[in-house]
């Protein structure tokens, strides 16, 4: 055993060892150059549509896209429709301090690496309008600071992970137009800051889950498929779940071109469905081509369906013609009857 004084200095070397090890893992102004190369490379810089600085001694912020905080250390990187190709490399997430990661529409290819996960400042991650392949990897749902989340318009395949429900500052989620499979997790009803949810032309399958009614912040959510000829298409089946009537911040609800049956739950009529989000043009309520379902025929939903600023498309149920007991099926039988033969013999 080592003596108490020893003791007290391992643990002082083992404390600075520690230490030193987080603060290399925090980098500095050259490790962030060296990432941002890394990309540069990666994704095919000399062709870029701009790239001011770019892969130069010059300071950071000098760089095109590129935003720094008063230690020069990068926060945001900004390369937008700016002619990016090849692939993500792994060095991004050799930038502990970034916050705002936005590379959507151009040609990016390839995976979503694994490192993203080591953003732990992220708030802002937007890959759309890529052509991205590969999986979402459950590692992303360590971004617990991620604010925005948009991979629309990839080739993404894969389910979505459960551990995306682990981000629960997000407020908005775009994963729609790729090429997903299995259903909906229900851990997306723990993100109960989200304001937005798209998961359109997704190649989802299985049934709403009533979790998503915890979303009590919601405004935005679509199901439905778009009228595109490119990403998966949904199939969800079932009934729509009576908690959907929960989200009574909601202004848009499309669940169209999938094969869900029944009515509508009635509940939705706590929705506002105003149309402060509306799509030009375009109802804030949908349902059409589905497996059956529709909306109650009853005067209550249909005066909601009938207020809704921007209306809806879908049908309305066949009004139900009223059960009638077998004994009273066997008196009217008798009654007619009764009444044919009086006819007769009156015309005799």
């Amino acid at each position: 055993m080592l003596p108490h004084g020893c003791l007290l200095g391992v643990l002082a070397v083992a404390l600075l060892c520690g230490g030193g090890a987080a603060a290399r893992a925090q980098g500095n102004v050259e490790s962030d150059r060296t990432a941002l190369v890394a990309l540069y490379d990666s994704a095919d810089g000399p062709n870029w549509t701009e790239n001011t600085n770019w892969s130069s001694n010059a300071p950071l912020n000098e760089w095109f896209g590129v935003i720094t905080d008063l230690d020069g250390r990068v926060t945001s990187l900004f390369l937008t429709d700016n002619g990016l190709s090849g692939t993500l490399p792994p060095e991004l997430g050799d930038l502990p301090r970034l916050a705002g990661l936005s590379l959507s529409r151009n040609a990016l290819t390839g995976d979503l690496p694994i490192e993203l996960r080591n953003l732990a400042n992220l708030k802002e991650l937007l890959l759309n309008g890529n052509r991205l392949t590969g999986s979402i990897p459950a590692e992303l749902g360590d971004l617990v600071k991620l604010e925005t989340l948009n991979l629309a318009g990839n080739s993404l395949t894969g389910s979505i992970p459960a551990a995306l429900g682990k981000l629960g500052n997000l407020s908005q989620m775009d994963l729609s137009v790729n090429n997903f499979s299995g259903p909906v997790p229900a851990a997306l009803g723990d993100l109960t800051n989200l304001t937005t949810l798209v998961l359109a032309n997704s190649g989802l399958t299985g049934s709403i889950p009533s979790a998503l009614g915890n979303l009590t912040n919601l405004q935005l959510l679509i199901l439905g498929n778009f009228e595109v000829a490119f990403g998966g298409r949904n199939v969800l089946v079932g009934q729509v779940p009576s908690t959907l009537g929960n989200l009574r911040n909601l202004d848009l609800l499309w669940l169209q071109t999938n094969q869900l049956e029944g009515e509508l739950p009635a509940s939705l009529t706590n929705l506002p469905l105003d149309g402060h989000l509306a799509v030009r043009d375009q109802p804030t309520l949908r349902f059409e081509d589905n497996a059956g379902l529709c909306a109650p025929a009853d005067s209550a939903f249909q005066a909601w369906l009938n207020s809704l600023r921007f209306g809806y498309t879908g049908p309305v149920c066949s009004t139900p013609v009223p059960a009638v007991p077998t004994a009273a099926l066997m008196l009217l039988a008798l009654m007619l009857i009764g009444a044919g033969l009086r006819a007769r013999r009156s015309a005799a």
